[in-house]
């Protein structure tokens, strides 16, 4: 899936607001993200989050954006993803309420598809968000505090958290690479080519594995890759490979995920403490005066 970041010139102002039922019109200001909207309010000894909050209050910040979508993102999958909200997240697509998120810590994506126009009109979001007093043990603030972005695909894709590596055997010889990934289709069976690869750093490919199958709706599938002779990660040598899995129908490609990842080996037991690679390390700690 491809990345389009939203970060950029939103319209924000505090309103209480919810779900979208009152419809007046406020003044706001124009903003980009990350932005706090509590940490420029006056503070009070009488808050509720008294000083394990800084003395700051409540209050429910609104964000507006116009958005245009191109029209050849017509039967696309598009998602919203939301890095950071704090929080009770509300996400609105043209006065629709698509997709709500109480967690102030957690990311959150929604499948905002349905609630799109794609033709030619602007589409407006909107994303509420709540700071309610005592809800911490330390400063929340409030606000959109991380990226806000779509992601933009066929209907047979990968979505983005959806991909999980580990290397559980590694020897000198050769290391084993564990590629587990949800694939996403339609509700209509069809026939998915897969091809997962490692990369190198000079991108090229030192493993392969070909694979099909039949996808309707959602299915796990988890692939086993062997890299000769692996340049393993360390602190002085922080090496990286890079995984792909490329989607095809009838040979056509419908989406390619692609990250990177070291191939290290952690142990740690009480005999002989901490080991990467099989090598002892001592923990290292840095005081702050």
């Amino acid at each position: 899936m491809k990345r389009i970041d939203l970060d950029k010139d939103w319209m924000f102002y505090e309103s209480e607001e919810s779900n979208s039922f009152v419809f007046e019109q406020k003044k706001g200001i124009s903003v980009d993200l990350p932005h706090d909207f509590i940490v420029g309010k006056p503070r009070s000894a009488d808050t509720p989050g008294g000083p394990a909050n800084g003395y700051f209050g409540n209050g429910q910040g609104v964000y507006k954006k116009n958005l245009e979508i191109p029209g050849e993102w017509k039967g696309k999958t598009v998602l919203m993803d939301v890095d950071g909200a704090y929080m009770n997240l509300e996400i609105l697509v043209n006065n629709e309420l698509v997709g709500m998120h109480p967690n102030g810590y957690i990311p959150y994506q929604a499948d905002i598809t349905h609630a799109l126009r794609f033709d030619g009109r602007k589409n407006k979001l909107k994303l509420i968000t709540q700071s309610r007093q005592p809800s911490t043990r330390w400063y929340s603030g409030g606000g959109l505090y991380r990226d806000v972005c779509l992601w933009v695909g066929n209907p047979v894709h990968v979505k983005p958290w959806d991909i999980f590596v580990t290397t559980p055997e590694i020897t000198p010889e050769y290391a084993v690479v564990n590629v587990e990934a949800e694939f996403t289709g339609t509700d209509k069976e069809q026939q998915i080519e897969v091809e997962y690869s490692v990369l190198d750093e000079n991108k090229k490919v030192v493993a392969k594995v070909d694979d099909s199958l039949k996808l309707c709706g959602k299915q796990k599938k988890i692939c086993k890759l062997t890299v000769d002779n692996p340049h393993l990660w360390n602190l002085e040598d922080p090496y990286l490979y890079t995984y792909r899995i490329t989607l095809k129908t009838e040979g056509t490609i419908q989406d390619v995920a692609e990250d990177i990842f070291g191939i290290r080996r952690i142990e740690a037991d009480a005999e002989n403490g901490f080991r990467l690679n099989g090598k002892k390390m001592k923990k290292r700690e840095v005081i702050l005066k």
